[in-house]
């Protein structure tokens, strides 16, 4: 009789393949997944072993490899000394870390953090639980308290304290020297490196101050305000950054214009470059980087004169300097900076004072950078 429910039980989910119309090809999917899970504890729990085989490589045909679906594969074959790395591909951590998730979630969310999908599939669709509850108990059951029966490096090791809920003890462990000739460790350092790699955006607002040298000093030194967008990759800066410089010269200076020298105490201006940098030592809270740039600068000093009497003076800008950012906590994205620059600069007034020399910043930056995917990764595994 057992055997006869078993034939209709798969007899039911191949015709149900071809019934429904293709419209309805997802909640299908999701509605197989669901079963499959059911199915499986179900056999499992009267040790028909070789039935719950049948219906994970059915599960699998018809949806196709998923995170419940790799975890119950990967615990079976620990149980059944069957176990292999062939099991799993570079595709590992990705299902692991969307278990983290889950199980993470469901204190806030409840059972819904479950109903999360295992796969791609289109975002506007039903989100319906893919697997029993009973499924996920069944899997946690098979790992708990397995991890002391493997030696430190054995991946069965780490898989026992992955899904039994372990999840920083196991990621941190499986990144020592014992797992370094397994194919999970090549796994892990792949993902790591590849997180590492990732696109960071980043922004600031900026104050500071600009404090000439040289003949250049005559203008006295002046705040400024700014902002500073850019992008990061491979430790790689790219940075448009403006500033606005403001306040009166501190001493009168002269300027050739079309009515002759004029003395003025006149000082509005501001800079506009492009910088590259090049992050040389970090951790969760604290970077420091390298940076050289290239941009202009300038500032009003003739003004109110009518637009043929007007004067501004304009120079080229080539720095370089050094920064350093303190994250307001370990993985935080939002930051505090100090950035140290000299410019190299030639301003020319045209027959006026000597306005030779070159200039110091001091800039404090309030931004935001890293990729919060990112950091969510490195987290993951307390790497940085």
């Amino acid at each position: 009789m057992t055997h006869i429910f078993t034939l209709f039980s798969f007899l039911f989910l191949i015709l149900a393949s071809d019934i429904f119309p293709a419209t309805e090809n997802y909640r299908r999917w999701e509605d197989e997944s669901l079963n499959s899970s059911r199915l499986i504890v179900q056999y499992y729990r009267v040790e028909k072993i070789d039935t719950v085989r049948m219906v994970l490589q059915y599960w699998e045909n018809q949806c196709g490899l998923n995170e419940p679906l790799l975890r119950f594969k990967i615990l079976l074959a620990i149980e059944d000394e069957t176990f292999d790395e062939k099991i799993y591909d570079d595709r590992l951590m990705g299902y692991l870390l969307k278990y983290r998730v889950r199980v993470e979630n469901e204190a806030k969310i409840g059972d819904d953090a479950w109903k999360i999908r295992h796969s791609s599939t289109p975002a506007k669709l039903p989100r319906a639980p893919f697997v029993s509850e009973a499924f996920n108990k069944l899997t946690m059951n098979m790992a708990i308290r397995r991890e002391q029966e493997f030696a430190p490096g054995d991946p069965r090791r780490f898989f026992c304290e992955f899904y039994n809920n372990e999840f920083d003890t196991a990621l941190q462990h499986v990144q020592q020297k014992d797992y370094a000739k397994t194919d999970l460790h090549k796994y892990v350092n792949a993902y790591l490196n590849n997180a590492r790699r990732r696109l960071e955006e980043h922004y600031a607002v900026l104050s500071g101050s600009w404090m000439p040298g040289g003949r250049l000093n005559i203008l006295g030194s002046h705040p400024f305000v700014g902002v500073a967008l850019g992008l990061k990759k491979n430790r790689w800066l790219l940075d448009i950054v403006g500033e606005w410089r403001f306040g009166e010269a501190k001493n009168s200076y002269n300027v050739g214009s079309i009515t002759g020298v004029a003395a003025t105490t006149t000082f509005n201006g501001g800079y506009m470059g492009l910088e590259l940098g090049r992050e040389i030592w970090q951790n969760p809270r604290h970077e420091i980087d390298i940076r050289t740039g290239f941009g202009y600068e300038g500032f009003d000093a003739l003004t109110g004169r009518g637009a043929d009497a007007d004067l501004a003076l304009a120079s080229k800008n080539l720095n370089f300097g050094i920064g350093y950012r303190f994250f307001l906590h370990p993985y935080s994205t939002k930051y505090i900076g100090l950035q140290m620059q000299y410019a190299i600069i030639d301003y020319d007034s045209d027959g006026g004072s000597d306005l030779s020399g070159n200039a110091f910043s001091l800039r404090l930056a309030f931004g935001k950078a890293r990729n919060a995917n990112r950091t969510k990764i490195l987290q993951s595994f307390s790497n940085y």
